[in-house]
């Protein structure tokens, strides 16, 4: 990816995952932690193979930012 005025270009055939459901948001150190998935789950056992993201956020001064992004493995 390459930005240009701000905004990111995304390359023709690549497809991007945003997390909309969050399941668990907890404090590892100094970094907010929160478990999402891309997708709206309603059934819980349907949920089970499902993809889910870890996001990592380190926060600064007034600023939340994306510290890292991970596909949730297990605890």
């Amino acid at each position: 990816m390459k930005i240009s005025d701000g905004n990111w270009l995304i390359q023709p055939g690549l497809n991007l995952i945003h997390p909309l459901q969050v399941f668990e948001v907890e404090q590892q150190g100094n970094e907010m932690v929160v478990y999402a998935a891309p997708v709206m789950y309603v059934n819980v056992p349907g949920s089970l193979t499902r993809l889910y993201l870890r996001c990592a956020f380190s926060p600064h001064r007034k600023v939340l930012s994306v510290f890292g992004l991970s596909i949730f493995r297990g605890r």
